[in-house]
């Protein structure tokens, strides 16, 4: 017997954060620690301190800590660079890295860390949305490519296709037939949880 179901979507939840005092030695030791994902924009049409203030008060709104930025400025450049640290309800804890480089336009590299994949994936979206929703800055980001590093694995990410682990043998996803790597236990496609995964 063969039973229709019907394909859901899954929402991408951001952990509750709580803002977390730290240096910036703490921070970087801390971040050696946790999984990473990294995101580079192309140029944009916004003046590099308005981007790098619109920026940091995204990340302070989430409750999030500022270590106190490095800022350069002269009339033809702007440099800003912030460092942000929170734990999340659960204890894990969360990081992240906003650069902007520029003038009248500006270059934004967004970093994001944290201790589990599934916790890095809400966070790093979560902040990538409040982005957008201020500057529809997704269009500008370079070929919609996100790199996570996961214990010196390099995994590329597409923004419209959730991933693209290169990792060897492929199989599908059997229920919206995705190719998955052996390794996955989730399908990033449709969420299905995937067979002969522990």
């Amino acid at each position: 017997m063969f039973i229709d179901i019907k394909k859901k979507m899954i929402s991408i939840v951001c952990p509750v954060l709580k803002r977390k005092d730290i240096d910036e030695d703490s921070w970087r030791n801390a971040t050696e620690e946790l999984i990473k994902a990294e995101e580079n924009t192309k140029d944009l049409d916004i003046p590099a301190e308005n981007l790098f203030n619109i920026a940091t008060r995204i990340l302070k709104d989430m409750s999030m800590y500022m270590i106190p930025p490095e800022i350069t400025s002269t009339p033809q450049l702007f440099t800003g660079v912030g460092m942000f640290y929170a734990e999340g309800a659960a204890g894990l804890r969360y990081a992240a890295y906003i650069e902007v480089v520029g003038g009248r336009r500006s270059r934004m590299i967004l970093k994001a860390w944290a201790e589990k994949e599934e916790a890095l994936t809400g966070f790093y979206h979560r902040i990538l949305d409040e982005i957008e929703k201020r500057l529809d800055i997704k269009i500008f980001i370079e070929e919609g490519i996100i790199q996570y590093h996961v214990h010196k694995t390099e995994i590329k990410d597409n923004i419209i296709q959730r991933s693209n682990i290169d990792l060897g043998a492929r199989a599908q996803c059997p229920e919206c037939g995705r190719e998955v790597e052996a390794n996955e236990k989730f399908c990033l496609g449709c969420g299905a949880k995937l067979g002969g995964n522990s």
